[in-house]
């Protein structure tokens, strides 16, 4: 699912963008000003300022374009990206869907406590999801351990079947054994 701007969250962008590029302006034109005063001119030279030459306004220009380009970078790298909101929200659709597998395994979906398992280890699954994308991998093991321990507790007790639980299994052992830290959340 592509995340498409809207017409707000252009108009914001633009607004940034012009506001990085006047903001570049500026920061060009106060360096050419320390220059000047920090110079050593002349007695001659500070009455008439030298006219700069052709070479000095190039490089000025292309000091001014780096310095440009530069708070531009800066401001894209500073907001978040577009791409970042479409990961967690596949992240989030994923553990909605580890939720139903488990919901659908309950044998007693309607008791406390079986709600309350299923949403301690849809919890752990998101915490060591998360510590996988941060490449902790220490937690990301302690979480899933957790979550893999109270799985088989509530199947223990006849919360949960786990037959029917077979992905949230399978998501649990590849969390357990996986090093890379980009784990999708298709168990399959």
């Amino acid at each position: 699912m592509k995340h498409r701007d809207t017409p707000q969250e252009s108009g914001e962008s633009r607004r940034t963008l012009l506001q990085a590029a006047a903001l570049g302006d500026e920061i060009a034109q106060q360096m050419l000003k320390l220059e000047y005063q920090t110079k050593d001119y002349s007695p001659v030279e500070r009455v008439n300022p030298p006219i700069m030459n052709e070479f000095e306004a190039h490089v000025d220009g292309i000091i001014a374009k780096i310095l440009l380009t530069s708070v531009v970078m800066m401001v894209l790298l500073v907001c978040p990206p577009h791409a970042m909101g479409e990961v967690s929200s596949a992240r989030e659709e994923g553990l909605h869907d580890m939720e139903n597998v488990l919901k659908q395994a309950a044998i007693e979906p309607q008791s406390d406590q079986t709600q309350r398992d299923v949403h301690d280890i849809t919890f752990l699954l998101e915490q060591s999801l998360k510590s996988a994308d941060k490449a902790d991998h220490t937690r990301r093991k302690e979480y899933a351990k957790e979550a893999l321990r109270l799985l088989r507790h509530s199947a223990a007790q006849g919360s949960l079947n786990l037959d029917k639980a077979t992905p949230v299994l399978t998501l649990l052992n590849r969390l357990l054994r996986d090093r890379s830290g980009s784990l999708s959340l298709t168990p399959y």
